[in-house]
């Protein structure tokens, strides 16, 4: 079957790329895998195929919808497996999306998730390449996906997966679909202040572009313009004048804004008219035509009813600013003479924005040769321009410009810096008059930041270094002398070294060797690099990383800032396209989410050769996205910034709300207020940072609830709620933990009923059930001393899975004209808003009972025939199980029947799956004519496994066994542990040397494939006390001496439930098998067992097991030199061997020779071991049990062989290793 499987998969190497007419969802349910192309590459080259070590296949053991899914192994560090889907004719100026799902089962370090987005032109050119990046995780399903517009000109666009590395995975649900934009209602937030014959006036928020003409649809009347800002805080939005006449110049003119507390001059309300730039022909045809972006100088603009006039205003409070409400008045001039007004009210916040922003920022802006072709201005000039937009949007991070080289010569091989006036006067400049908080190494870039596109790389691109040992040299000694006199001149002010941009793997040697040889001369120098986070590196004081999936490595991050490390992330892009303009506000709460503290946008004024923003912006990379500044349309004139760029100063500031909040809250509870601040952005994250609702007044309106909850904290009682799950969370769980933290003696009450007092330790926990399913909105209030703080929080709790199963039922029952109308009144009860908590789910699993009872009862009295002898004994099976009363379990049955009946006729099968009973106990054999294994219905037990006929497992004594009836019922209890025992075989059990009660009940079966040439079955149950959930798939296929047995154990605890309990995370296992060649209780008398151990460990103490030679041992935790083990009987020439995959590398086992005196009781066992059992502090090769963490799934796998024609243990070996 393997080797058809990949013989289909070779053949579609040969399908010609012709284009789709449309993309589709592609699975990989049809074992021909039409659609897609698969290779293989190794060492930096082509490979073939290789089975089992690097390959793709058909796979049932994971799949994320379906049956089958595609498996991708590779053993190998530079391996690679590439899966492609067969190109497709996209619509001009659609936007895509392109997603796979992938589940990873293990990877070693140097793994990558990747794939790539190729738009060619009809000569088959490619036009360009998107690259995507995945999430590096296991045991869960993730999604690679990835947004694109293919640009004008793409006549196919071909799509690639790719895995890198040394992993075992599977794919599934590869697919790419045109994305359907709705303008939503919601995103506006226009407010109409007047309309009359001449005009529509009306206030938008600064987050939205303005509409080239009329007004938003949805939009509200309002009376007033009204506003919320903190101390030193600049606050803007929009003012628009939707003309319905011919205008002169209009402008505006405010008042000064008065309050209570004070006034704000007139003079700190400032505004720019808002431009319109067109874009042509660009790849988005949602951004075709006018698009309102570039801030303008002048301050009039006649207006014409054919386009908007909009005016972005900018109301500037001053630190110092005394809390409270201000009002004033808004005039709009025409030739000087009023014909409008609005009111302005503006609420000042109760605390300030720092003077220095908590965000680290970079925004490039140096003028290349192409920008100067527009800005005629000299360099000097530019610069200087430049920095004070930097500085109005609050940045103070930028590596540019650079300050001027100082001086210096090589005289007799020996490099001296001779002349520092000029740096120093640049560094001075940029320090004190620009503000900035960091400067730049002199040098940029030695090393080549597109190396990675030359052939070889360059490095140490510059007049003094070479490259060779004497340039480095030169080069250590620049810096040694660079950071002495920064350090005695500029003492506390940085410099930042980024020399290398992007390195790929290839030149980390020569980068690494670069850094360090600049660190180690200059300590105090910041060494940066744009790259994820990778080991080795420890000479990288901030890392710059992507943030997209794949290069966002939250452990390995959260490693490097414990070391002292800062971690920023880019590209911050500036878009202009209305289905990711939130994108431009949103990067910096992806920053705080992920834990960074800087961005970095690589370029603000690009502009290509021959291309102009103001007439071409579609042409400029990314169609504006390093874009974000206009250069002058006119002599006279500056840069101009754009609404894009404003963006900026807005996020900027929300960073800033965000950090004090956190403060604040830490100063009063510490470690507590990172985890309220996520509580309250988790409204707009689904999964931080990468998914999010791009509702941007939601956005605002989150910030705003950041505000509140910082100046709640200036109240008396101050006080904070956290809980578990966090607020926000969608879950199915109906139990919240809270945690109130205040002041001791506080009492806390949730809906008015009082939970307690705040203990000594300032906190107090208690939990609430939520009351009903959808959105649940709880009210807590902390009180003391007659004062109280007030708190919402608000959570939705999914539908219990019980009601889509009893719905299910009650389909059923209805259409065998059942009595339904208690199922059918309990949903009812249970709909809309009316509770649902633990009651309801135990009436829920009552009426469950009761339909499937009353459908099991009509079913198994009737007269049926079947297409094979499975599906007749499984239905018998619910008839005795009716019997018994044992309604779930006859249930269970029935459906089991149908699925097996549903794979027809068996005749003709090389695989047969046939019922079995074995000892009272039933079962399932598994044959092929050379293997015959039977499997229990207890415990999922491979009772009997037999090679040609003979037999090589010993089955043990069912002397104290449970009864039928007990092991249908599927209940255990601890005690049970001393009394079940004696079966042997193979089972699964606990990694402490006990067993499982669990392994002698019934697990639930799942026929997963039954064909001619295989057949798989399924045996699952939960681990009592555990929150895992064990799965094994046993299969056969024809002609075989392999019996695969493939596991998945599932951590079924709810990720927002994850603890540090290592309970919670930590499974310890044994497979335990219990050999015995040939027949009868003495059938292990004269089996050799054959046990690969390391060479340092000690060898078996007596492989050969026999009474002449009696002996007892036994062995608790051995590392495998390979990972198999077995044993052979040499007169019978038959035997079996292990083979576990690479997670199963240790050895237990037991060995008892000694028989009694009537001859019985020699037993041994040979068992893979995942546990800390027989670990020792200095064991060079400890063991541990499997690490699945909450809502992660692990797989593992071995294979039993039948081992034929073995007469020694070298043939054994042979056997073992083909």
């Amino acid at each position: 079957m393997l080797c058809a499987v990949l013989l289909s998969l070779m053949s579609c190497l040969a399908l010609a790329a012709t284009a789709w007419a449309t993309p589709a969802d592609s699975s990989f349910e049809d074992p021909a895998l039409p659609g897609f192309r698969f290779s293989y590459r190794q060492g930096g080259g082509k490979s073939k195929v290789q089975p089992g070590r690097l390959e793709l296949r058909q796979d049932f053991r994971q799949a994320r919808s379906g049956k089958y899914s595609l498996s991708s192994i590779s053993e190998f560090s530079d391996g690679l497996t590439a899966t492609s889907m067969v190109g497709f004719a996209p619509v001009s100026g659609a936007q895509y999306s392109f997603s796979v799902s992938y589940f990873i089962n293990s990877f070693q370090p140097g793994a990558r998730v990747s794939g790539r987005v190729t738009c060619a032109d009809g000569a088959n050119n490619v036009l360009r390449h998107f690259f995507p990046t995945g999430v590096l995780s296991t045991g869960v399903w993730n999604t690679m996906k990835y947004e694109f517009v293919p640009p004008q000109g793409t006549a196919q666009v071909h799509l690639t997966f790719w895995l890198s590395g040394a992993m075992q995975a599977w794919i599934d649900d590869f697919t790419c679909q045109k994305i359907e934009h709705v303008q939503a209602a919601a995103q506006t937030k226009a407010g109409l202040l007047l309309s009359n014959d001449q005009m529509v006036l009306w206030q938008e928020a600064p987050y939205f572009k303005i509409p080239a003409a009329g007004v938003p649809a949805g939009a509200q009347t309002q009376s007033e313009i009204s506003l919320s800002a903190a101390a030193n805080e600049h606050e803007p939005f929009q003012l628009v004048v939707t003309p319905k006449r011919n205008f002169a110049p209009l402008s505006l003119q405010f008042s000064d804004l008065q309050g209570p507390a004070g006034t704000i001059p007139a003079g700190q309300i400032a505004y720019k008219i808002l431009g319109y730039v067109e874009l042509q022909n660009p790849d988005d045809s949602t951004v075709k035509g006018l698009n309102s972006d570039p801030l303008l100088p002048e301050q009039e603009k006649a207006a014409t009813p054919e386009q908007n006039l909009p005016f972005y205003v900018t109301v500037r409070v001053p630190p110092e600013q005394p809390a409270g409400w201000y009002q004033g008045q808004i005039s709009l001039l025409e030739d000087g003479k009023a014909v409008a007004t609005a009111q302005l009210k503006v609420r000042v916040r109760a605390f300030a924005l720092p003077a220095q922003p908590f965000l680290h920022n970079h925004l490039s802006g140096r003028p290349n040769k192409d920008y100067q072709q527009l800005d005629p201005r000299s360099w000097e000039e530019v610069t200087a321009d430049f920095c004070q937009i930097r500085a109005s949007l609050r940045i103070y991070d930028t590596m540019s410009p650079l300050p001027a080289k100082p001086e210096c010569q090589i005289q007799d091989g020996v490099l001296t810096i001779t002349d520092w006036t000029k740096f120093d006067a640049s560094v001075e400049l940029l320090r004190s008059e620009y503000g900035l908080r960091a400067s730049r190494f002199p040098f940029s870039l030695l090393g080549d930041n597109s190396g990675w596109f030359h052939e070889p790389p360059q490095f140490l691109k510059h007049e003094l270094f070479t490259g060779d040992r004497p340039g480095l040299r030169y080069l250590a000694e620049y810096c040694r002398q660079f950071d002495q006199h920064v350090r005695e001149r500029f003492p506390g002010y940085p410099f930042v070294v980024h020399m290398y941009d992007e390195p790929p793997q290839k030149v980390l040697a020569e980068v690494k060797l670069l850094f360090q040889t600049i660190k180690e001369s200059a300590p105090s120098l910041i060494m940066t690099t744009t790259k994820a986070v990778a080991e080795g590196f420890d000479f990288v004081d901030r890392w710059i990383v992507p943030l997209s999936p794949g290069h966002h490595q939250p452990e390995l991050e959260q490693a490097a800032r414990a070391a002292g490390k800062e971690i920023w992330f880019y590209n911050w892009s500036g878009y202009l396209g209305a289905h990711n303009y939130i994108n431009n506000r949103i990067f910096p709460w992806m920053t705080y989410l992920a834990q960074g503290t800087g961005t970095l946008l690589w370029n603000s004024m690009h502009t290509p050769p021959g291309v102009n923003p103001w007439t071409g912006l579609e042409k400029t990379y990314g169609g504006g996205a390093a874009t974000i500044l206009y250069p002058p349309r006119q002599p006279g004139e500056g840069i101009l910034l754009s609404l894009r760029a404003m963006q900026r100063r807005e996020a900027t500031d929300d960073f800033d709300y965000f950090c004090l909040l956190e403060n604040q809250i830490n100063r009063l509870f510490p470690g507590v207020g990172r985890r309220r601040v996520t509580e309250i952005l988790g409204e707009l994250f689904s999964k931080p940072p990468f998914e999010f609702s791009k509702d941007a007044n939601l956005l605002y309106a989150l910030r705003n609830r950041v505000g509140d909850e910082i100046e709640a904290l200036a109240q008396q009682p101050a006080a904070v709620v956290v809980s578990q799950p966090p607020e926000n969370a969608l879950t199915e769980q109906n139990q919240i933990s809270f945690t109130a933290y205040g002041p001791s003696g506080a009492t806390v009450s949730l809906e008015g009923r009082v939970q307690g007092q705040i203990g000594s330790d300032g906190r107090l926990q208690f939990n609430c059930q939520l009351p009903h399913l959808g959105r649940n909105v709880l009210s807590l209030s902390v009180s003391q001393d007659g004062r109280e703080v007030q708190f919402q929080r608000t959570y939705s709790l999914q539908e219990d899975p019980q009601l889509a199963e009893l719905r299910t039922l009650l389909a059923q029952a209805e259409e065998k004209q059942l009595d339904t109308t208690a199922a059918k009144n309990f949903l009812a009860a249970v709909g809309g808003d009316n509770p649902y908590g633990e009651a309801q789910r135990q009436q829920a699993a009552q009426e469950i009972s009761s339909l499937r009872q009353a459908i099991v009862a009509q079913e198994v009295t009737k007269t049926q025939t079947f297409p094979n002898a499975l599906a007749q004994a499984l239905f018998n099976r619910a008839g005795a199980a009716y019997q018994r009363r044992q309604f779930n379990r006859a249930g269970y049955y029935l459906t089991l029947s149908r699925n097996a009946a549903a794979a027809g006729s068996f005749t003709g099968h090389q695989v047969q799956l046939l019922p079995a009973e074995y000892s009272d106990y039933p079962g399932f054999l598994l044959s092929n004519g050379r293997l015959a294994v039977t499997l229990l219905e207890a415990g999922g037990r491979i009772i009997s496994y037999q090679v040609d006929g003979v037999e090589c497992l010993l089955p043990g004594s069912f002397e104290s066994g449970l009864t039928l009836e007990e092991r249908a019922s599927q209940k255990v209890s601890k005690e049970m542990v001393t009394r079940l025992k004696g079966l042997g075989g193979f089972e699964d059990a606990g990694g402490y040397a006990y067993l499982w009660p669990v392994s002698f009940v019934d697990w639930d079966v799942d026929f997963v494939e039954i064909k001619p040439a295989r057949a798989a079955i399924a045996f699952s149950t939960l681990i009592p006390d555990t929150p895992y959930l064990l799965r094994r798939t046993v299969s056969l296929s024809a002609d075989s001496l392999d019996l695969h047995c493939d596991y998945e154990i599932k951590n079924t605890l709810s990720p927002e439930y994850a603890s540090e309990d290592p309970e919670h995370f930590q499974f310890p296992w044994r497979g335990r098998f219990m050999p015995g060649i040939g027949q009868g209780a003495n059938a292990p008398e004269n089996d050799r067992l054959v046990v690969p151990l390391l060479d340092t460990e000690e060898p078996l103490q007596e492989p050969h097991f026999t009474a002449a030679k009696p002996a007892f041992y036994s062995l608790k935790s051995r590392k495998l030199k390979e990972n198999f083990f077995g044993a052979y009987d040499p007169s019978l020439r038959t035997g079996l061997a292990m083979l576990g995959d690479t997670n199963l590398s240790h050895l237990y086992m037991w060995f008892n020779s000694k028989v009694d005196k009537n001859g019985k009781g020699g037993v041994y066992t040979l068992e893979f071991l995942r546990s800390f059992r027989g670990k020792s502090h200095a064991d060079p090769y400890p063991n541990s049990p499997f690490t699945i963490k909450a809502g992660e799934s692990f797989n593992f796998s071995f294979i039993i062989r039948g081992i034929t024609n073995c007469s020694s243990d070298e043939q054994f070996l042979q056997q073992c290793q083909r």
